[in-house]
């Protein structure tokens, strides 16, 4: 498992579309979370379905969009999810 000072990067990738990237992205997310890990996911999909998945239906606040037209801030767009409501972390 990672220490504090050691971060790891998962990238989940393919072109073709319905291989389970959203979905393999929250259930590796969630289960490295519960374990106790500090977890980032970004959703760079256009019809944001990891954001739907984890609870933000409908979000109007910044996005990554935003951060790349240098119009927020990426902290602004960090949004927490159940799991880390839960775990209060």
């Amino acid at each position: 498992m990672p220490s504090a000072n050691n971060a790891v990067i998962i990238a989940i990738a393919n072109r073709k579309g319905g291989v389970g990237k959203t979905t393999s992205t929250a259930i590796l997310g969630t289960m490295l979370k519960m374990l106790g890990c500090r977890v980032l996911l970004v959703d760079n999909d256009p019809q944001a379905n990891l954001s739907s998945m984890l609870g933000y239906t409908g979000y109007t606040g910044p996005n990554l969009y935003d951060v790349l037209l240098d119009k927020a801030a990426l902290n602004q767009c960090i949004l927490k999810t159940a799991i880390d409501k839960a775990t209060n972390q």
